[in-house]
């Protein structure tokens, strides 16, 4: 709690919003306002949570809010912190065009480049940055070697911007955009193209002073990365970030976590969950912040300029998820047909390729009953959500091995080897038994787990960057492999 300062941070009730020592009336009237969603993910309509509550949240609810706050507080500023467009069918089917068009209409003021935006790869976040008519910020990364901004101002990626500064209620306030540095864990090179997070401690440190020498005399940041209960990790680091950074607030997101209110070095943090489950404002009275969150419940209504927006899109989408690709005789249980229902599409799409593998390395998605009968498009994202490609890498068996020793010790994962038989000691994978003894193995993963899997594949990563394992990403999207075996079988 070093640096807590009162003034700047108010998380109480009404009677607190009393400054009797400044003679202002018993409410206060805010002198401008911030408005922020996050994590998105393609969330147009209202969706569940993941603790299974349904009519919650997308983005149609949240507009509605904002218009409702706008009314309140005329000069104000609207952010989008990052994941913006992946993880929906009808997002997928613009790629991404539909989510920003929608920015437009709202008239959002910036958004925050996230990692997901990476997943349909490099030309798709050209196109999104091409298409959207206010900044998108990413002040920790670069291209080619130089800093967006300043450094850029052509070539891919040169529409990135570090920061904004906008009078706003008296104010000039500055609005620096981070995002995760954890980008090269997740996303293949192929997909990040010439772009890299670097540590935004020291970028920030220097947005600040630029700020500050334009008259910036409010700093907000926008960070792709955000609460953790257990504090920083190598993907949300607050605390190293913000020390001694002296910015006014913190707008998080990436964790996918609500948290109205807390502090990191002193600096007032906020967080609005995702999928527009919430919707964020922070109010500022002179020297004073009120950090607060919405939920986005049946309570509000969806906003009609983006319902008639979206409506043809959605309509479109909702026809494509219903389609029947393909009718299952009898149910598919338990982790290991699931899995291997997986595994059977993944080895097929590739010797459609005209590839051959020994193994498929992956695990399921926590689905583990598929029932008998028709089997949709719908199905197919349910089974695997994420746009993952898929990536192949000549293994030798020392590699393999230490693969399957680390893959062990991460909690919550199913993962397994199919293809080759594992020889264990108890629960300890110690030899690989194949038809014909070589000295490497030619195994398939998704991109994901080639890039580390989050850093708990590691070996993985590391065993297929090397030259000799002639590793590749592939042009086949896991899902569509699905999709493809369903209907061929």
């Amino acid at each position: 709690m070093a640096g807590w300062n009162r003034r700047r941070f108010l998380a109480g009730s009404a009677a607190s919003l009393a400054f009797s020592q400044r003679g202002r009336a018993q409410e206060a009237v805010d002198d401008w306002a911030l408005f922020h969603t996050t994590d998105l993910h393609g969330h147009i309509l209202p969706t569940e949570s993941y603790g299974g509550e349904k009519d919650l949240g997308g983005l149609a609810r949240c507009a509605s809010q904002i218009r409702a706050w706008r009314k309140q507080s005329p000069n104000n500023l609207l952010l989008d912190v990052g994941d913006v467009f992946q993880g929906t069918l009808v997002s997928w089917q613009t790629r991404g065009k539909l989510m920003i068009e929608l920015f437009n209409k709202m008239g959002y003021d910036a958004w925050v480049l996230g990692n997901h935006e990476f997943d349909w790869g490099p030309e798709v976040v050209e196109q999104a940055l091409n298409l959207s008519e206010m900044p998108v910020l990413a002040a920790n990364v670069e291209v080619d070697g130089k800093r967006v901004g300043a450094d850029r101002d052509e070539g891919l990626f040169c529409k990135l911007k570090p920061w904004i500064l906008k009078e706003i209620g008296g104010e000039k306030v500055g609005v620096i955009g981070l995002t995760t540095p954890g980008l090269s864990s997740w996303l293949r090179p192929e997909l990040l193209g010439p772009l890299r997070a670097v540590d935004p401690q020291p970028v920030l440190e220097r947005c600040v002073a630029e700020l500050k020498s334009e008259g910036a005399t409010k700093i907000v940041v926008a960070g792709h990365m955000g609460f953790r209960q257990w504090g920083d990790d190598y993907a949300n680091p607050l605390a190293h970030t913000l020390k001694g950074s002296g910015v006014d607030t913190f707008i998080g997101a990436h964790s996918h976590q609500r948290n109205a209110r807390w502090l990191v070095e002193g600096v007032p943090c906020t967080q609005a969950s995702y999928h527009g489950l919430h919707c964020g404002r922070v109010r500022f009275y002179e020297d004073l912040a009120r950090l607060e969150l919405s939920l986005m419940d049946r309570s509000i209504e969806t906003d009609p300029v983006v319902m008639e927006a979206s409506r043809p899109f959605v309509e479109k989408a909702l026809l494509e998820q219903n389609r029947e690709i393909g009718r299952l005789g009898e149910p598919i249980e338990g982790v290991e047909n699931v899995r291997r229902l997986l595994v059977d599409a993944f080895e097929r799409a590739a010797h459609r390729a005209k590839l051959e593998v020994d193994a498929v390395f992956h695990g399921t998605f926590g689905e583990t009953k598929i029932e008998a009968g028709p089997f949709t498009i719908g199905d197919a994202w349910r089974l695997l959500p994420y746009e993952n490609r898929l990536v192949v890498g000549e293994l030798t068996e020392e590699e393999i091995l230490a693969v399957l020793h680390q893959s062990e010790k991460v909690s919550h994962s199913d993962r397994a080897l199919l293809g080759l038989k594992v020889i264990r000691e108890g629960k300890r994978a110690v030899a690989i038994e194949a038809p014909e003894r070589r000295k490497r193995y030619r195994i398939l993963c998704n991109s994901f787990d080639a890039q580390s899997g989050g850093r708990k594949l590691t070996s993985l990563r590391d065993a297929l960057a090397k030259p000799a394992a002639k590793s590749r990403m592939l042009p086949l999207g896991a899902r569509e492999a699905l999709i493809d075996f369903i209907a061929d079988a």
